[in-house]
């Protein structure tokens, strides 16, 4: 036991409903190890689950965008220029005709 971090040991009883209000406020946090949660709840008094999930979502759109500008750097690098396809050329005229006349729709 010398080489825990943690070497004094503290216990106490609930009942089967104490129990089971701690488990359930275990799960809305997603946390399955009781310790570290009891530990937290015993020094701090409170604990705040950030939901993350709208950065994730952003931070991976930024990434394809970057990886997309890093393959246009890339070939403009190795060529000396950025050749497009026509029928790619179209398509980047159309989506700005596109995009012009809805933003002029909602002005």
């Amino acid at each position: 036991m010398a080489e825990r971090t943690r070497p004094i040991r503290i216990e106490f009883c609930v009942t089967e409903q104490e129990r089971r209000l701690i488990q359930n406020k275990m799960a809305q946090l997603g946390t399955r190890n009781m310790g570290a949660y009891l530990r937290k709840m015993a020094i701090d008094g409170y604990i705040i689950k950030v939901d993350y999930t709208q950065q994730k979502k952003l931070a991976a759109a930024v990434s394809r965008a970057a990886r997309n500008i890093n393959q246009i750097c890339r070939r403009i690098n190795s060529t000396g220029h950025l050749c497009l396809p026509a029928r790619l050329t179209f398509l980047l005229k159309c989506l700005a005709a596109t995009t012009l006349s809805s933003h002029r729709r909602s002005v």
